[in-house]
Parts: structure tokens; sequence; C-alpha cells
């Protein structure tokens, strides 16, 4: 199973915690603030797993996403949105970019890490 994890999320305090309890979980964490400051990153090394915030600065995250599978640069990567918005709007967002789960802020980091194992494992034999 790969556990490369993707983390793009401007709140620099979130940013901080959030890979910080998933390097602790033994995931390799490389994040960003934006969707055009991962992008070297995701060419270099294509991660498992994405999470990426709805609400970014410049380009959503749902553009993100859709930029980067336009390109085929997250082919058979699931994708966690994360957003502190009106959960309609995200979940609105997930189906549109076809995203594995959903969360909104605040949500249980232990239950955000069953969602990330659980879409590890399910794209580990392909």
């Amino acid at each position: 199973m790969g556990n490369r994890i993707a983390l793009i999320e401007d709140d620099p305090e979130l940013r901080e915690v959030l890979s910080s309890y998933l390097e602790k979980k033994g995931f390799e964490v490389y994040s960003a603030p934006s969707g055009f400051d991962i992008v070297a990153a995701v060419i270099g090394k294509k991660p498992s797993l994405v999470i990426v915030d709805l609400n970014l600065p410049g380009s959503g995250g749902d553009d993100v996403i859709s930029t980067f599978k336009t390109r085929g640069m997250l082919d058979g990567v699931p994708v966690i949105l994360i957003s502190g918005c009106d959960e309609a709007e995200v979940k609105r967002a997930a189906v549109s970019i076809g995203a594995a789960a959903y969360f909104c802020k605040p949500f249980d980091m232990d239950i955000l890490l069953e969602a990330v194992k659980k879409h590890l494992s399910a794209t580990a034999g392909r």
C-alpha cells in the first residue's frame, strides 16, 4: 500500500497539524497552501492519496483536482475533500470531482485517518 499523501490546505496551522498527525501514523506527507504550489511534487512523486481543501486562494480545491485529473496526473488516486463550508456545498463539490470522501471542518482526526486507510487499501491492488 502506498503511503504518500499530498495535502493541499491554505490554513498553515491546520496544514501543520494534519501533516504532523499523518506523519506520526506512518505516512509520507508533502503539503502546500495551494494547488499551484504542489504541482511539482505531484508530478515528481505521484501521491497515493490527496487531501484537499475546497476553498483555496486562487483556484478552489475542486478546480485544482479537476485540472490534475484532466492532465492525467491523478489517475486512480483517491481524493478526500475537506472544507469549512456548508455540508451540501462540500458534498456537491465532492461528487463533481469524484472524491472518495469529504469532511466538513472541524472533523475528527481519527475518522479522517480511517478514511485515509480505507481508500488507500482499496487502491492498493490496482
